[in-house]
């Protein structure tokens, strides 16, 4: 028999006892045209957010707490009636640059935010087709991380108009960074490596550094490196001495660490479904504010104390600093429960923490669907405590799909949901999934058939599936 499992993650949220409350207050929450936000950079008062869905968006920041939608700029994407995919820009001066993949690297003029104009792709060393992420620029010259192609280096000294000058070796190059004449190569499962780019047209490997999870992205500090592991969490390198960097200190942040951005000496990341934020002291990392916010989060930023939080398909604006009132986080915006027979019952935890600097007062919670119960009682929450609600799924011969409500006196977020699924007609966890046999599409020959791996092989197949929206 083979089963199709999901994991159920539930981040649990450790108790905060703060003595003064900091934390990330909600202050706004948009729903852009473009769908799977994946990053935010500025250009002086503009900030411009990349999706792989609708191109990029650009908005006014000079009140940094309420942005402005200037405009949306869609690349054409050959024939099809979809914009080109941007996945990380880069800026130099008025000239945008958007990684896209293997579909190359667009160009555009923001010289005026609010009317950007697509000027066109830059031209391809050899007629390849690198799949390019994390694009950086410094002293007119792009760097394009190409993955296991390393990192191309393209001269745009007539930013409209760049020209392929070189390659540097890298097993997985997914991003660059720099401190003075040194160039730190985001390396994947590989770690980093630093390499002295003095002479950029012979750069010397300084360093090759293993580190405990494969590194989403980094950020630099002085002399100290910043850096995401995925579910490894984060760490913090000294690299003053590039021929031999220290680990400073590290911290298993339970999520997925993808993103960090620098906030007033702090650290934020970016974990999927919530934003946390790190005080580094004495070698070791403090989490000193977090919040949950239950849309993917894909990429963060920040001004000031501001940060931008990009999700699938949200952006919300976040404040870091003293809370003055009540403020509610829940473990999780999102319950899936496995397939059960009708009559019978489920149970899934959900936590709720007080993270203001006064009491959560609950009003009426209730669900939107008759299935849905919980036992738990909800009266008041004292700061830094948390309490858990047992959520109890009683399967009737009815789709079971719903939320969980929970106002209460938050005072940036009156009324929190918690979209909750049950069993439905179609696919639902735990159903036996029929054998199938399909033709192997990339990395090998041949075909795949289900049984031999799971029957015969005891694997366990996780298939993943995107389709655009």
């Amino acid at each position: 028999m083979y089963r199709l499992y999901t994991k159920l993650i539930l981040t649990i949220i450790c108790c905060f006892h703060f003595v003064i409350a900091k934390n990330l207050i909600l202050h706004n929450r948009y729903n852009p045209q473009i769908r799977e936000l994946l990053d935010i950079k500025f250009s002086g008062n503009t900030m411009i957010i990349t999706g792989n869905l609708n191109g990029t968006d650009f908005y006014d920041i000079s009140d940094s707490l309420n942005p402005i939608h200037l405009s949306n700029l869609e690349i054409p994407f050959g024939n099809q009636n979809r914009a080109l995919p941007n996945f990380i820009a880069a800026v130099s001066d008025s000239t945008l640059y958007l990684s896209s993949r293997q579909r190359g690297i667009a160009i555009a003029n923001i010289s005026n935010p609010s009317n950007p104009q697509y000027i066109g792709m830059v031209t391809q060393p050899n007629n390849s087709n690198y799949s390019y992420d994390g694009i950086t620029v410094k002293d007119s010259i792009l760097y394009a991380s190409a993955h296991e192609h390393g990192v191309i280096l393209y001269d745009i000294t007539i930013p409209h108009s760049p020209s392929f000058i070189g390659q540097i070796n890298s097993e997985n190059a997914w991003g660059t960074d720099f401190i003075d004449s040194l160039l730190i190569i985001m390396n994947g499962e590989f770690g980093f490596k630093i390499l002295d780019i003095s002479d950029i047209t012979n750069p010397t490997i300084l360093s090759n550094i293993m580190t405990d999870g494969a590194v989403k992205d980094m950020k630099i500090d002085g002399y100290h490196l910043n850096i995401a592991m995925g579910s490894n969490g984060i760490a913090r390198y000294d690299i003053s001495d590039p021929y031999n960097p220290q680990l400073l200190a590290s911290y298993n942040t339970s999520g997925l660490a993808n993103r960090i951005t620098l906030i007033d000496n702090k650290i934020a990341v970016s974990e999927w479904e919530d934003v946390k934020v790190f005080e580094y002291n004495s070698n070791q990392f403090e989490l000193v504010g977090y919040k949950n916010t239950g849309y993917r989060t894909m990429a963060i930023n920040a001004k000031g104390n501001v940060i931008y939080s990009a999700e699938w398909r949200h952006l919300q604006v976040l404040e870091y600093g003293l809370i003055n009132g009540p403020d509610l986080d829940i473990s999780s915006h999102d319950i899936s429960f496995p397939e059960i027979s009708i009559g019978e019952k489920d149970t899934i935890e959900l936590i709720m923490t007080s993270n203001g600097s006064e009491p959560i007062e609950f009003e009426y919670d209730y669900f939107s669907h008759p299935d849905f119960t919980t036992p738990t009682i909800l009266n008041t929450l004292q700061p830094g405590d948390s309490i858990i609600v047992s959520i109890v799924y009683t399967k009737s011969g009815n789709n079971a799909s719903g939320t969980y409500n929970i106002p209460s006196n938050d005072s940036d977020e009156s009324l929190i949901t918690c979209d909750i699924l049950g069993n439905y007609d179609g696919v639902n966890i735990g159903m036996e999934a029929p054998d199938f046999t399909l033709p192997i599409a990339i990395n090998g020959t041949g075909d795949f058939n289900l049984e031999q791996h799971w029957a015969t092989n005891g694997e366990i197949i996780v298939i993943t599936f995107f389709s655009p929206g």
